[in-house]
């Protein structure tokens, strides 16, 4: 199950993290006209729940993951191409 998501700015887009088949943590998209997952990277932090936001430009990603004993907010930027103006 996806432990974080957002949309991007466009509306085209479901961004979430959520580990790949070999188990590593990645950043994900899925058109939300229909289609297939697209793995954009690695993602650097992990945890049981958490946030995404985009900025309004829809290249930094803040990731805000929450842990038992530990907190990681994040910057990621160069993910996700920019909006259409």
């Amino acid at each position: 199950m996806p432990r974080a998501t957002a949309f991007t700015p466009d509306g085209e887009w479901l961004l979430y993290y959520d580990k790949d088949a070999e188990g590593k943590k990645s950043l994900f998209r899925v058109p939300l006209a229909g289609g297939e997952p697209q793995r954009l990277g690695d993602f650097p932090v992990g945890g049981e729940y958490g946030f995404m936001r985009l900025s309004s430009d829809g290249r930094e990603i803040m990731a805000e993951m929450v842990m038992p004993d530990q907190y990681d907010l994040w910057v990621l930027d160069n993910f996700v191409p920019s909006a259409k103006q």
